[in-house]
């Protein structure tokens, strides 16, 4: 067997190749084509590549697909972390890739399917146009801020500014040439970014309706199509995880530890993990903390005792857990709250008065 360590940047790779006793085969600067990578593997076999997660490491993994017989995807802080060097250059850090596969010490991360890696692009792009129409909205906001008393007393009386009535106003304003031209533009922005809002909603709600563990995420209270769809993508494959505390910590909604001198000590969360499943989580537990439902004991309890945003964590935290539960055993939220209620009443019961 030979091992093959990809370092991949934006316009070439490094590759090195290792056969079983560490000696270097090949090593090779690479342009990101699938003619240069067959040229550099065609006459060899039986080998293993790995590559380090970073920015658009999907397309060094589609590369390789097919010219060896395994790839795997290493996690760029644990591979430092093993292998930390004074001198660094693409042609070390292949190396060391090389080497770690073949000594079988990489600390590996999801490699996430193609098929998963469209959907994610999906779910993703439309969070980008949702953060672009708050720009522009918060934007638009502060023009009108900046203009007389009147106009500013008017904007306050709708109830929204971008509904129907108040885009006419909008759109009526007597303002100074300036101030009217950037208006125009801006509200002209938010127009289009609405649309390729509207567009990916539908694409959205396809994947939902396809995908039944979305459907049971969604029975959960605070979650709705859209954060029931990325929280399934994000997860991915949930039998990688081997409890709810793995998963957990694979969203970042865990306590960082110190310990030291006999002494534990927890802070805040980690937020080491994948940053969109950590922020769908959050938005949930705040939705679950405004409806009618055990969530929303358990989140104003915490509240009460703590504030806001340790509830919104904990909650979040709470809601891993019960995401875990569903998609193993697939569940959905009433019979495991009916489960959870059951087990409640028969420790009550137990209990000697």
């Amino acid at each position: 067997m030979k091992y093959a360590g990809l370092d991949y940047s934006k316009r070439f790779s490094v590759a090195t190749i290792v056969d079983s006793r560490g000696k270097i085969l090949k090593q090779r600067k690479l342009l990101n084509t699938r003619e240069a990578f067959e040229m550099f593997f065609k006459d060899v076999k039986n080998t293993k590549a790995v590559v380090e997660a970073g920015r658009n490491w999907h397309v060094a993994v589609d590369l390789l697909e097919g010219l060896v017989n395994e790839i795997k995807l290493a996690h760029p802080l644990k591979v430092r972390a093993i292998a930390e060097a004074k001198i660094k250059t693409d042609e070390i850090d292949s190396e060391i890739l090389a080497q770690l596969l073949r000594a079988n010490l990489i600390p590996e991360a999801y490699l996430r399917p193609r098929d998963l890696r469209e959907k994610q692009m999906i779910l993703r792009l439309r969070g980008f146009w949702i953060r672009q129409r708050v720009q522009l909205r918060n934007r638009i906001h502060t023009l009108i801020d900046a203009q007389n008393e009147e106009i500013r007393e008017k904007a306050k009386s709708f109830a929204d500014l971008f509904g129907r009535s108040g885009r006419r106003w909008m759109e009526e304003l007597n303002m100074d040439e300036i101030s009217a031209s950037a208006l125009h533009n801006l509200l002209e922005m938010e127009v289009r970014v609405t649309e390729k809002i509207k567009q990916s909603d539908e694409e959205v709600k396809h994947l939902y309706k396809e995908d039944e563990d979305c459907k049971r995420i969604d029975t959960i209270p605070g979650f709705g199509i859209f954060l029931s769809t990325l929280t399934k993508i994000e997860v991915g494959d949930i039998g990688r995880f081997k409890s709810a505390s793995d998963l957990c910590s694979y969203a970042g909604v865990i306590p960082s530890t110190y310990s030291s001198g006999g002494r534990t000590r927890h802070g805040r969360i980690t937020k080491q993990g994948n940053k969109f499943l950590r922020w769908a989580l959050v938005e949930a537990a705040l939705h679950c903390g405004r409806e009618s439902s055990e969530l929303k004991k358990f989140y104003l309890r915490i509240k009460r005792k703590k504030g806001t945003k340790v509830a919104r964590v904990a909650t979040a935290r709470k809601l891993c857990g019960i995401l875990y539960r569903l998609l193993t055993q697939k569940d959905c939220y009433r019979n495991y709250f009916e489960h959870k209620k059951q087990s409640r009443l028969r420790f009550a019961s137990s209990v000697p008065s």
